[in-house]
């Protein structure tokens, strides 16, 4: 379906998952930088030149791209200056997922509960099995 709203969010997406990427890739102790995994880095660097491409490049060479890879079906935008516009938004989208990735939040284990809280009192008895025997 070739539609504005479509290829936007299309193109927007592409972004959003090679940032989170990026945002994901902590640091020591957990893993080690995105540069020291050839592959990984290699791929996300093509990719991210793939998406630049095909958000800001000039009309004629997507129509080109368009014509050899068929199922593509990228509508044209009417004017460059909502590309940049798109592509601001997602340097926006980078810049606050990264600021905020390596907040601290609260891990599962730190609401440690006591030992007594859970099990249940000798009293309960569940609903939906039989009652057990004494």
């Amino acid at each position: 379906m070739l539609s504005l709203e479509a290829t936007s969010a299309f193109l927007f997406a592409q972004f959003q998952y090679l940032w989170v990427v990026i945002c994901f890739n902590t640091s020591a102790p957990f893993r080690k930088s995105l540069t020291t995994n050839g592959l990984l880095f290699g791929t996300w660097v093509l990719l991210m030149s793939i998406s630049t491409f095909l958000l800001l490049a000039p009309d004629e060479w997507i129509e080109m791209a368009d014509e050899m890879v068929g199922s593509l079906q990228l509508q044209l935008f009417p004017r460059q200056v909502f590309k940049w516009k798109l592509f601001a938004l997602a340097l926006i989208n980078f810049a606050s997922s990264y600021r905020t990735s390596p907040l601290p939040l609260p891990s599962p284990t730190h609401f440690s509960l006591k030992p007594s809280t859970l099990n249940p009192p000798s009293s309960f008895t569940y609903p939906f099995l039989p009652n057990p025997k004494p």
